[in-house]
C-alpha cells in the first residue's frame, strides 16, 4: 500500500544530491509503478529526471519504451486512457527537455572504484 511512498523517497534522495544512479531508479520507478496515482505521479518523476538535464540523454530510449508500456497499459483497459494523456505527456515532455539541454551538472556515484 505505501511502497510507492518508500519507492518515491529513495528516488528524491537519490536526486537531491544528484547522484546518477537517480536518474536511472527514476526511469525504473516510472516503469514499475502502479497505477492507482501514476497519472501524476509519473510528471513528478519526470521532472526531476529532466532535472539531470544532459546528463539523462543517456535513458532517452528507456522513456520512449516507457511511452510505450503506458499506452500498452491504457489499450489493454489496465489504466484509463483519458488519464494516461497525462503520463504519456509528461514522458513525451521531459524527452523534449533533455535533447534540448545544455546544462550537465555535476554528479555523485555510489559506486567506489575497488583499488
Amino acid at each position: 500500500m505505501f511502497s510507492g511512498e518508500i519507492r518515491m523517497s529513495a528516488f528524491l534522495a537519490l536526486t537531491k544530491y544528484q547522484y546518477q544512479e537517480g536518474i536511472e531508479a527514476g526511469v525504473i520507478f516510472a516503469q514499475t509503478q502502479g497505477g492507482h496515482g501514476s497519472e501524476t505521479r509519473t510528471g513528478q518523476i519526470m521532472e526531476i529526471i529532466a532535472g539531470y538535464g544532459s546528463a539523462a540523454k543517456g535513458v532517452i530510449p528507456e522513456l520512449h519504451k516507457l511511452i510505450d508500456i503506458l499506452d500498452r497499459q491504457a489499450k489493454n483497459n489496465e489504466f484509463p486512457s483519458d488519464l494516461n494523456q497525462q503520463r504519456t505527456s509528461a514522458v513525451k515532455k521531459a524527452i523534449h527537455s533533455i535533447e534540448s539541454a545544455t546544462t550537465h551538472p555535476e554528479m555523485k556515484t555510489i559506486v567506489t572504484s575497488s583499488k
